[in-house]
């Protein structure tokens, strides 16, 4: 394995962990030469929906990525698309994921799956990043007799709001349905027959 310092790409972060608690378009990462060679990244799972972004390279061969699930609930992801006979390429792997029980583990492997070039043929790793999605609302109000949910989406999942008019018991009922687009979303409750309360939550998937 060996150190990478002109990476095609740069990366600029904050909030880090010691000892690089922020970077400034880094333009390093790490590759190894060889064929079936290549690297692992496990990340915990648990049944709480989480994110992982990989930033990926190669040169001189092709690339075979997968994510699996330790406790095998949902079938692997493999990915064999990144290719280049002659040359460099780079891509950004995102994973979204949930175990079916909690202690569980997701599995990354990043391997050259051929190689054109015999000599210099690599896969290479810039950086990886883990996150959990979350549903974030901004604000609630009413607004000409009507209930105004402002909603923070994350591109990539699905949303469903849904509402119940009491709490003793609750009733739940949904309300509507629509994908994640990664901006802000107004969710507009107009048939409110005379309500002055109306509860509200949001699943995502």
């Amino acid at each position: 394995m060996t150190r990478l310092t002109t990476s095609l790409s740069g990366f600029t972060w904050t909030n880090g962990a010691t000892p690089n608690t922020s970077a400034s378009n880094t333009k390093t990462g790490v590759y190894i030469e060889g064929l079936s060679n290549g690297f692992a990244i496990t990340v915990p799972a648990d049944t709480n929906l989480k994110r992982v972004k990989v930033y990926a390279g190669l040169y001189g061969s092709r690339s075979r990525f997968q994510a699996s699930l330790s406790d095998f609930s949902a079938a692997p992801f493999i990915d064999t698309s990144l290719n280049n006979v002659y040359g460099n390429s780079l891509a950004a792997y995102t994973v979204n994921f949930a175990a079916a029980s909690s202690g569980q583990s997701l599995t990354i492997r990043y391997t050259a799956d051929a190689l054109y070039d015999q000599t210099y043929g690599n896969v290479t790793i810039e950086a990886a990043t883990l996150t959990q999605p979350v549903a974030v609302p901004q604000s609630l109000s009413v607004v000409a007799s009507a209930f105004d949910l402002k909603l923070v989406t994350d591109t990539g999942f699905n949303y469903t709001v849904e509402f119940t008019d009491s709490l003793t018991p609750a009733d739940w009922q949904v309300f509507t349905n629509f994908s994640g687009t990664g901006n802000l979303l107004n969710v507009l409750d107009t048939n409110l027959p005379g309500l002055t309360n109306r509860f509200y939550r949001v699943h995502m998937q």
